[in-house]
């Protein structure tokens, strides 16, 4: 899901994925040896692979780990059962992009779908199980309009989650 704006891909170059056991094994390892009790997933996708993603919140929550996470996904294609998953799991901070309330500039920039329709819920939902919502926005895309940052910057707001981080388009 690599937008033509993303940095991830510059900086970090092309992702490689690790199996639920990998990561749950590593999870155990600072738990149990360092005391840590927090963790931070930092990938974009975290819930691209949604059949692994749902394989590693099972796992997560049948542990004998009780952490507290935050990670980085889109969360406009996850079920209520996932969001669910998700805050049983330990979820405390979740940061996504919203980018844009104009479809047709996302389109334009090789954002995949994006429903904006489910995100006032899903915020809500977050919101009613005390998980703190960063959601990012990004202003200044090429041939954006006036209207159209007035339009993301009111659509956030409507939103009302914890953070609203505005970024100006980068090429």
């Amino acid at each position: 899901m690599t937008c033509n704006y993303c940095p991830y891909a510059s900086f970090y170059g092309r992702a490689v994925n690790f199996s639920n056991d990998h990561a749950l094994d590593t999870l155990s390892y600072y738990y149990h040896k360092y005391d840590i009790r927090y963790f931070m997933f930092r990938d974009p996708n975290f819930a691209g692979n949604i059949k692994s993603f749902r394989s590693f919140m099972d796992a997560l929550i049948k542990s004998d780990m009780e952490i507290k996470w935050s990670c980085e996904t889109r969360v406009d294609f996850l079920t209520k059962n996932d969001l669910q998953l998700m805050v049983d799991a330990g979820l405390t901070y979740l940061i996504t992009g919203v980018e844009s309330k104009d479809t047709d500039l996302l389109h334009a920039n090789q954002r995949p779908v994006f429903h904006h329709e489910n995100m006032p819920d899903i915020f809500k939902f977050f919101d009613n199980h005390n998980v703190i919502v960063q959601a990012n926005y990004i202003l200044g895309f090429p041939h954006e309009s006036e209207t159209s940052v007035l339009d993301t910057i009111k659509y956030a707001s409507s939103l009302n989650t914890m953070f609203a981080n505005f970024s100006i388009f980068t090429p």
